[in-house]
This record gives C-alpha cells, structure tokens and sequence, in this order.
C-alpha cells in the first residue's frame, strides 16, 4: 500500500549544509528514478512502521511457520557475543537508516537521519558503545 504521504509530512534532507528536500522533491536522477522508487529496496518508511513489520515478520505474522524459520535461518547472524541479530543499513547521499534487532534479548535499535554529515552508521557507533557496549 501507498500512503500517499505529502511533501510536508516527510523529513527534509540536507545535503552539505543545504535543504536537499524530501523524496518526493527527487523522483528521478539523471540515470532513472531516484532510491525511493528503484526495486534495489529504497523505501520510505517510519522508523514505528519498520519495528513494526519486522516484529511481524519475525513472529511468524506474516509467513508461514516454516517460512518464518527459513527466514529467521538466512537474516539472523550469531555475534561473537554469541547473540542472534539481524541488522540492516542503506540510504542514499542524504537520508540514511540502520535497524539492529538484536533478536535473543528482544531488543531493537533503529537510527534515521536526514543529515548528509552524520549517516546513521556514524551515529550508531555512539550509540553502541556506550548502550550496547556487548557488541564489538
């Protein structure tokens, strides 16, 4: 399902300091269309929207039994902590997202940010060492 969310409601990016806008500011790039519509996984999504789906899909909601354990089997990497987790990161130049659920403690982090000079995997690093400090 679309939303059909309009441009005031989604997060303005900043690329070097400047307004770059949202994604429906870019729909295409010189090459095509822009991340949010290419079927490589761009997306635009709320961070309780991705908590929610994975939390689904992860609790067997969504798949089948079997399915949901073949997926749990490929997406779940053990930690040298020997925990279960499955983590997830991507953007383009301006918006960027990490998602770590850290499945054997129930315990979900997920970072967006819409700031070219602080990418949600620089963010993270932050984060984890001082919350998550188990994760090397």
């Amino acid at each position: 399902m679309i939303p059909g969310w309009k441009n005031d409601e989604l997060a303005v990016g900043y690329l070097d300091g400047k307004r770059w806008g949202t994604p429906l500011d870019h729909p295409w790039m010189d090459d095509g269309p822009s991340w949010n519509l290419r079927c490589n996984g761009g997306m635009l999504t709320t961070i309780r929207d991705l908590h929610r789906w994975y939390g689904a899909v992860l609790e067997g909601r969504v798949l089948s039994s079997d399915a949901t354990k073949t997926f749990i089997d490929i997406v779940l990497r053990k930690h040298s902590s020997g925990k279960r987790l499955v983590g997830l990161i991507g953007g383009n130049d301006v918006f960027n997202a990490i998602y770590v659920n850290i499945y054997d403690d129930k315990f979900v982090i997920a970072l967006f940010t819409n700031v070219s000079e602080f990418p949600a995997e620089e963010v993270f690093q932050l984060v984890k060492e001082r919350i998550l400090g188990f994760l090397g």
